[in-house]
């Protein structure tokens, strides 16, 4: 029938519509596990603005989250266009991300960002989104010159919306997952 696999019993397999399935994954220059491709997955999210104090209510012109998932390895593509945006306080999060990242790696997931209308230090330096161990949100770091190269977080009310002048976000990034 429709969508059916046909296959020799050895863990692969066809579809009736033509895809090919791998079962237990796919060896590549080795037998081991770490040379196996057993994970693939892509697909969308619904990321949101939090605070690490208190959330804001927030209204999206665009809030959308891509993904692509290959092993234990994410890759998020984050767009954000509030119309408006009230209350909440703290260090701005961004919440909803399809996965956590690893703990077992010992380091923070760093990302690229392009932002307007949102407000930094002075004395910043590097504007920075990243994922800490063992969580399922990211935080934008600001690196500021002149502190001690000290890190400080973008917070909830340096974002600028009002009816006229809304923030815009977009941010890349890439992190493990256990």
């Amino acid at each position: 029938g429709a969508g059916s696999t046909v296959g020799n019993g050895s863990g692969i397999g066809i579809t009736s519509t033509g895809v090919t399935q791998i079962i237990n994954g796919l060896a590549i220059g080795g037998t081991g596990t770490a040379n196996t491709l057993d994970d693939y997955e892509e697909g969308t999210f619904t990321p949101t603005f939090l605070g690490s104090s208190g959330d804001p209510t927030v209204s999206f012109n665009t809030q959308s989250g891509h993904y692509i998932k290959v092993g234990n390895v994410v890759h998020l593509n984050l767009t954000f266009f509030p119309s408006a945006i009230s209350g909440g306080s703290g260090n701005l999060q961004i919440g909803g991300l399809p996965f956590v990242n690893s703990n077992s790696r010992n380091h923070r997931a760093c990302g690229s960002i392009i932002y307007d209308r949102v407000r930094v230090q002075s004395n910043t330096t590097t504007v920075t989104p990243e994922i800490s161990d063992n969580v399922q949100h990211m935080q934008i770091s600001e690196m500021r010159q002149g502190e001690n190269e000290t890190r400080g977080f973008i917070q909830v009310d340096d974002l600028e919306a009002t009816t006229s002048d809304n923030p815009f976000i977009e941010i890349t990034i890439t992190h493990f997952t256990d």
